[in-house]
């Protein structure tokens, strides 16, 4: 009997252990076909503010190339799919209307630092630890929705 409750005991608490191991923060990861997008995230906006930032990962699994045509959610007026660049010291956005394409067993992160999507038109702040539904959209795949989770930077250890 001893043997028997010291063993569901152990058994509890590595369940309640990996219980708190898994949060919203943690990454999530969302697959359909041969597309996998991996811990979609926002920044948070001030209340007020017209625009807010998301980023995520996406993952061709395919042999084919894959286009990323852009995104929406409704708590933004539209999305867009924006790249940065550094000229001259002056950093610099443009829409990337045409999308994204990522080639075959590739990866394409969406980061601060460079591509990103735009979240325009912003009709509701978005608020630390919230998640925000988002459909991605690829030319010729079904739509995959997220849920973009709000923190103010990515998790220490997800690194690509």
């Amino acid at each position: 009997m001893t043997f028997k409750s010291t063993t569901l005991r152990a058994f509890l608490g590595l369940l309640a252990l990996a219980a708190i191991a898994v949060s919203p923060a943690s990454a999530h990861e969302y697959k359909v076909g041969t597309v996998k997008v991996v811990h979609p995230w926002a920044t948070p906006s001030p209340a007020g503010a017209p625009v807010g930032a998301a980023y995520l990962e996406i993952q061709n699994l395919g042999r084919k190339p894959l286009i990323f045509l852009g995104a929406s959610s409704p708590n933004v007026d539209h999305v867009e799919i924006h790249s940065m660049t550094m000229d001259g010291g002056i950093m610099k956005m443009r829409p990337m209307p045409d999308g994204l394409t990522i080639g075959p067993h590739k990866t394409t992160l969406l980061n601060k630092m460079g591509m990103h999507l735009m979240l325009v038109g912003v009709t509701k702040p978005l608020e630390l630890e919230e998640m925000v539904p988002l459909t991605l959209h690829f030319k010729g795949k079904p739509d995959i929705t997220v849920d973009l989770y709000v923190e103010n930077s990515m998790p220490a250890g997800h690194m690509h």
